[in-house]
């Protein structure tokens, strides 16, 4: 029973997106935050046991990504609808996540079996989008962030997301190159 609560803890992530983009559409900053703050934090918690406990699963791993993707993309479109945030940006995150989601379906399908596996440049990339999101939910809070820390912010985690798409691209077409290799040797 305890080995399916990171499965759990991914799968209310993945629910709180809806309810956390309408609370930033309706401008209820102080509770978006929180529940944002707190969901975002399942994330490590749900890593953690999965790590610790032996708990991990090829589900598990593909939830745990898929319940971080709604979330943030939840919480970025919410964001651009009210202005906080440039339409190229959400334009950027979903052509990052739909090349990766893309990519990884034909690799599954055409070369081999795929073991979800997130980089490092990955992570940073989506610990970036979350300090991006709750900078910009404490603005909304009303705490006056620097010009420049915010433009900083937003700079920082669009460089790590293009770079991890690329990242993304370029291990895996290796990947594939290799495997054709030795399949044709």
């Amino acid at each position: 029973m305890w080995r399916h609560l990171p499965n759990a803890l991914s799968l209310l992530r993945a629910l709180s997106a809806v309810p956390i983009a309408w609370l930033i559409v309706q401008q209820q900053w102080v509770v978006a935050f929180w529940l944002a703050l707190a969901s975002g934090s399942t994330d490590l918690l749900d890593g953690w046991l999965a790590k610790r406990y032996g708990w991990q699963s090829r589900i598990g791993a593909a939830l745990d990504g898929l319940a971080d993707k709604a979330l943030l993309l939840a919480v970025f479109v919410a964001l651009v609808w009210i202005g906080l945030l440039p339409i190229w940006w959400l334009l950027l995150v979903l052509g990052r996540d739909s090349v990766i989601v893309l990519g990884s379906f034909a690799y599954h399908r055409l070369i081999e079996p795929l073991q979800p596996r997130p980089s490092l440049l990955g992570k940073a990339a989506t610990f970036s989008q979350l300090v991006l999101a709750l900078g910009l939910m404490l603005v909304g809070i009303g705490l006056r962030l620097p010009p420049a820390l915010a433009q900083t912010l937003l700079w920082l985690a669009a460089t790590l997301t293009l770079a991890s798409g690329v990242h993304y691209v370029v291990v895996w077409t290796r990947r594939a190159i290799r495997h054709q290799s030795r399949s044709q040797g």
